[in-house]
């Protein structure tokens, strides 16, 4: 029986996530397109989307040494990504906008020409 409950949340944190995420996508995707200035009206949106999921899934965090980071100055933080936990983690734990670096050829490596075509 706690495994059948156990089924049904994660199918409901599931849909949870993504219908947020469809949601609020718009206001996070059309500001940044529009001008680089959107980055504070995306972010704040960003925000919201991981506070109001975290909440309806139960989720409750405790972030410790935030008052060590000097919100005028700019940092480089690394994270591994090892869960889907951790794209409203992020948001919620650093108190400064984030903005996410990649490989300029790995959008490359993934299509039908890159490794998945070998």
């Amino acid at each position: 029986m706690i495994k059948v409950i156990q089924v049904i949340f994660t199918i409901y944190s599931i849909v949870l996530f993504f219908t947020l995420l469809l949601i609020l996508g718009l206001f996070i995707v059309i500001p940044l397109s529009i001008s680089p200035a959107g980055g504070k009206f995306s972010f704040f949106f960003i925000r919201v989307w991981a506070r109001v999921w975290s909440f309806g899934s139960g989720i409750r965090y405790e972030f410790h040494g935030r008052d060590l980071i000097d919100r005028t100055k700019s940092y480089i933080y690394i994270f591994n990504h090892r869960s889907f936990l951790d794209a409203a983690i992020i948001p919620l734990a650093i108190p400064q906008q984030v903005r996410a670096l990649g490989k300029k050829n790995y959008p490359k490596s993934l299509s039908s020409d890159g490794w998945w075509g070998k």
